[in-house]
């Protein structure tokens, strides 16, 4: 199994449970960057969206409220 079939079926157990995905990634990013104590938190969060993209569970703002919408984009 190569790293694309890997990043594949990441993908598609994340579409499964993207707020448990979304949690364990808020969770990853709040530990590293109280270890860092709050010294890199732009780039911890930065590095934390980028994952959550990869995996297809990114939080999109609702355009009528500004909020963030928790419904993952649809499987490309």
């Amino acid at each position: 199994m190569g790293f694309g079939d890997m990043m594949n079926k990441a993908k598609g157990l994340a579409q499964k449970s993207p707020d448990k995905v979304r949690a364990a990634v808020d969770k990853a990013e709040d530990t590293i960057d109280q270890k860092t104590g709050g010294k890199y938190g732009d780039q911890i969060r930065q590095g934390g969206s980028v994952v959550q993209d990869k995996l297809g569970v990114t939080e999109q703002k609702n355009s009528d409220t500004g909020e963030a919408d928790k419904e993952a984009p649809e499987a490309k």
